[in-house]
């Protein structure tokens, strides 16, 4: 299983961290134009809380985890883009991320957010378990007969 790295205790070295990534990926800019840009990340925002493990394990395989090439990073729960960015060295601080308009909330389920990180632009996507998946007994509730 590919390892995850805790975004909020690591100091990363970002020049380092995309030297050895070659992906690309297409996603969509701010207008909706589809654009080609370097997958930086999947950031996994509050993984601790899925508690039933067939979850983690349908999600790790539907968002193709174990084969992404960039590094998975675990983000505590309360986190918003402006700590990831903080995080991954695009901005001094959490304050500077916000005031350049990153104050944004980490949307249920998987998003992809285009950031300018050092002068090189690429794709960081996000991953927070929706509600349902986090009650006791929603595997069970899901499966069909």
């Amino acid at each position: 299983m590919k390892t995850k790295i805790n975004l909020e205790t690591t100091v990363l070295d970002f020049p380092e961290m995309v030297r050895n990534l070659e992906e690309m990926c297409t996603v969509p800019d701010s207008t909706g134009k589809l654009i080609r840009v370097m997958d930086f990340c999947t950031v996994l925002v509050g993984w601790d809380r899925i508690t039933d493990e067939r979850w983690k394990a349908d999600i790790i395989s539907t968002l193709d985890l174990e084969t992404r090439p960039g590094p998975i990073f675990t983000a505590p729960e309360g986190w918003r883009m402006a700590h990831v960015l903080k995080a991954l060295g695009a901005f001094q601080s959490v304050g500077e991320a916000k005031r350049n308009g990153w104050d944004k909330p980490l949307e249920e389920g998987m998003r992809d957010h285009v950031v300018r990180v050092r002068k090189i632009r690429g794709n960081v996507c996000t991953f927070r378990p929706p509600e349902g998946i986090l009650q006791p007994g929603s595997w069970e509730a899901c499966e069909i007969d």
